[in-house]
């Protein structure tokens, strides 16, 4: 599970800061960061792992990207054989939302 979760954390596009209204709905408590769930059966393991992607980055490539580079490092760094790795997105981040609007008064 580490070593997924350091994949993830890795993969340009996964992770940031959630914004406050994705907070308050309930859509994502993990605060922008991955999570990773494994299980190993054998020589094999399966991954379900659930990410944020950074708005405006393209959805699918980020889990793309991210699905593949979890698959070459669990692989080399273990040597177990990854049957399957799925993504779930939980939310979009958006830089900078954490911040609160409005303008600076001087």
């Amino acid at each position: 599970q580490k070593i997924a979760l350091g994949a993830l954390e890795e993969t340009e596009g996964v992770g940031g800061t959630t914004g406050t209204v994705g907070r308050m709905l309930g859509r994502d408590d993990s605060g922008g960061h991955p999570r990773v769930e494994a299980t190993v059966s054998g020589r094999s393991t399966r991954i379900d792992a659930r990410i944020s992607v950074a708005y405006p980055s393209p959805v699918a490539a980020v889990c793309d990207r991210a699905r593949a580079h979890v698959v070459r490092q669990v692989e080399a760094l273990t040597g177990l054989s990854v049957a399957r790795v799925d993504v779930v997105v939980t939310a979009l981040t958006v830089p900078g939302a954490a911040r609160p609007a409005g303008r600076e008064l001087e």
